[in-house]
């Protein structure tokens, strides 16, 4: 039996590598490398024949990630006992914590190479910055774990659950639900009417696809959250700011799918059809859009998500209404077992939302 699965895994792995030799060689060779290609490179490496001094390499990355790591541990035990066995500390801090981590913390390298050099240090750096939060986060809830009003069993979540629901614990939970709905189409509507003109223009112009691709893919790629603040001083704290920012996170999807469902057009098919006298909503209907389908719908459901996400963030962040707002004011309270309760409704409620987004894609791409 042992042998048959081997055998299996060996021939599933051939057949993988020969699969990748075969569309390797059908491409750039500048690109895309077949498996005949980097097995001699890798004996050339192994062999110190291409860089002779990896040892040397090797041996000083493995220095800064030792230095990392005992710096990252020593510190964040520090830290975190201090925190967990000082409660009002802990209570202040722990939160700035949280949020430091949830930054993608390729944002602090350019300060960190500006402050110290090229050389191993900033690297050091780098790696301590990475591995320091999750030690001191881990070490805060060790020190806390017998803390009952920020850890719950299931035996207390479930009542509160059925709490919630009987709309004793928030009376007004129904208006608060509807609220966040409401703002989540509104945003959702916006980010598809707008991605599909943008997309489309920049898809049908290649000059202007040129221009601007690079530059919204750029701003795709910066964290929407540095943003919130300009939108809220900009709408203030009610659901205009929630909807701007859901509209902000879902509207770079779509136009990117979009604009790569326009460019993955056969043009041929397109002067075909306008040669045998289709008019432009006929060719988009018969040839443009089925060719296009599979991208757009992926945009579709991924701008979708990413607008449910910024409709409930922007809430929990600042606002006076709605199931973020419900979130953090039982989170400000202590009251932990309705808070859980409050995120398990949320989660049933995006993934319903999701759900029927992706019983609407496969019903889509079976049309296309």
């Amino acid at each position: 039996m042992i042998g048959r699965v081997l055998a299996a895994r060996a021939a599933l792995g051939l057949g993988v590598v020969l699969a990748w030799e075969v569309a390797a060689r059908a491409r750039d060779p500048l690109l895309y490398i077949p498996p005949s290609r980097v097995l001699p490179a890798l004996a050339r490496l192994l062999l110190l024949r291409s860089f002779p001094l990896l040892p040397e390499h090797v041996w000083l990355t493995l220095r800064e990630i030792l230095v990392a790591y005992t710096l990252a541990v020593g510190v964040g035990l520090a830290v975190g006992m201090v925190l967990g066995l000082r409660p009002t500390l802990g209570r202040v801090y722990a939160p700035l914590l949280g949020a430091l981590y949830a930054v993608p913390s390729v944002v602090w390298y350019p300060s960190l190479m500006l402050l110290f050099g090229l050389g191993a240090a900033s690297k050091i750096a780098f790696g301590f910055l990475l591995g320091v939060y999750p030690v001191v986060l881990a070490v805060l809830v060790a020190a806390r774990a017998r803390d009952p009003l920020l850890y719950i069993p299931p035996s207390r979540v479930l009542p509160a659950l059925a709490r919630l629901l009987l709309l004793r614990s928030f009376p007004l939970l129904p208006e608060h639900v509807w609220l966040t709905l409401r703002e989540i189409l509104v945003a959702y509507t916006l980010a598809v009417g707008v991605g599909l003109a943008v997309g489309m223009v920049l898809g049908l112009r290649p000059t202007l696809g040129r221009v601007y691709a690079p530059l919204l893919g750029a701003l795709y790629a910066v964290p929407s959250v540095v943003w919130y603040p300009s939108l809220m001083l900009l709408f203030g704290l009610g659901a205009a700011s929630k909807i701007a920012f859901g509209f902000l996170l879902g509207v770079y999807p779509v136009v990117l799918a979009v604009l790569a469902g326009v460019r993955q057009v056969r043009r041929e098919l397109v002067t075909v059809a306008r040669a045998f006298g289709a008019g432009p909503g006929r060719v988009f209907r018969t040839v443009m859009l089925p060719s296009m389908l599979s991208t757009l719908t992926g945009g579709l459901r991924a701008g979708l998500a990413l607008t449910v996400v910024g409709v409930i963030v922007g809430e929990v962040l600042g606002s006076t209404a709605g199931l973020g707002y419900l979130i953090n004011y039982a989170y400000g309270l202590l009251r932990t077992a309705d808070y859980v309760a409050l995120v398990l409704v949320t989660l049933a409620i995006v993934l319903a939302i999701d759900g029927a987004a992706g019983l609407a894609e496969r019903r889509a791409r079976r049309w296309a």
